[in-house]
C-alpha cells in the first residue's frame, strides 16, 4: 500500500508510538464498530506528511464498568529525508475517551 509506513516511528514493538491495527479492537481482540475514519498521506514539497482520524462507537454501559467508551484516535506525522539514508520528523498521537488496563498500550 502506498505510504503505508508514514506512521511508523522507531523500532517496531520497542519504540512504536502507535499501531493502527489495534483501532477497532478491545484489549482482548474483540471488534468495536468504527463510526468513521479518514487517512490522508502525501508529499508537500520536501516533506512526507500523514494524518489519521478515527472514531469508534461506545459499547455497553461505561458507567457500570462493563462498557467501552467512544474513542477518538488522531495521528499526525511529518518527515523529511536528509542525506542519503537518514530522515528527521515528528509524530503527534492523541487518544481520547480511552480506559486502558494496566500494562496495555494504544
Amino acid at each position: 500500500m502506498e505510504n503505508s509506513g508514514i506512521f511508523l516511528f522507531g523500532r517496531p514493538r520497542v519504540h512504536q508510538l502507535f499501531f493502527t491495527r489495534r483501532i477497532g479492537l478491545t484489549d482482548d481482540g474483540a471488534p468495536v464498530p468504527i463510526d468513521y475514519g479518514a487517512k490522508v498521506t502525501g508529499r508537500i514539497g520536501k516533506y512526507n506528511v500523514g494524518f489519521l482520524q478515527v472514531q469508534t462507537r461506545k459499547l455497553g454501559d461505561v458507567s457500570s464498568g462493563i462498557g467501552i467508551p467512544r474513542q477518538q484516535f488522531t495521528v499526525m506525522r511529518v518527515k523529511r529525508d536528509i542525506l542519503k539514508r537518514s530522515f528527521i520528523g515528528a509524530v503527534f498521537v492523541n487518544r481520547q475517551g480511552a480506559h486502558l488496563r494496566p500494562g496495555t498500550s494504544l
